[in-house]
């Protein structure tokens, strides 16, 4: 992964979510070489829990106000990161084709509702359905300030993300200093050692 989507994958694991990266999306027709990719597919289950970080307290209610995502949620996400200076052909990333196949491969709803859930999607940030949620997302380096609904998507600036990485660090300083090396990024682990080295007491 890139930076953007290494950063963009620990924001979704630190809000709950269970990201798949770099999801191949298959091209079956004969007269297509190559396939595509979803840089980040994610689902978050109602109720998720952990005790350290993981609590009502510790997500980013600025990006589950933004897009309704409510306690009691099943929630997925569909999320193209951007790390360059413009957001380029990120809307490439949410055509029909895509959107169906990323649809079907999360699994929440049944095949015959597919086709209604990406109708929806083509002019929607977000389809609600009783209590499951589906929201494109773009995170991308180009963007400023908080989350926001823009351009049928959600968009999350990675300098938003990167501050609510750094504050969850910040809250439970001394357990992820502690846990620094089991963190599977080395990204993530730089950024714990910064907070140490930052730090007063560092």
């Amino acid at each position: 992964m890139n930076y953007a989507e290494t950063m963009t994958y620990w924001y979704l694991r630190l809000n709950g979510f269970f990201p798949l990266t770099r999801f191949v999306l298959h091209d079956y027709r004969e007269d297509r070489r190559f396939s595509a990719d979803c840089d980040l597919l994610g689902i978050r289950p109602p109720y998720v829990h952990e005790d350290i970080g993981g609590q009502t307290d510790d997500w980013d209610r600025a990006l589950f106000q933004v897009v309704g995502l409510e306690e009691a949620d099943t929630a997925a996400v569909i999320v193209e990161a951007k790390g360059g200076r413009d957001v380029g052909d990120a809307a490439a990333a949410f055509t029909a084709e895509r959107l169906k196949y990323a649809v079907k491969r999360i699994g929440l709803f049944p095949p015959v509702r597919v086709d209604e859930i990406v109708k929806r999607l083509l002019g929607d940030a977000s389809y609600r359905s009783d209590k499951i949620l589906i929201v494109k997302v773009l995170a991308a380096h180009a963007l400023d300030g908080n989350p926001i609904l823009a351009n049928g998507r959600c968009e999350v600036p990675l300098s938003h993300i990167d501050k609510f990485i750094r504050g969850r660090l910040r809250a439970y300083r001394d357990r992820k200093i502690a846990s620094r090396v089991f963190f599977p990024s080395d990204l993530l682990q730089y950024l714990i050692w910064r907070e140490e080295v930052d730090s007063p007491e560092g």
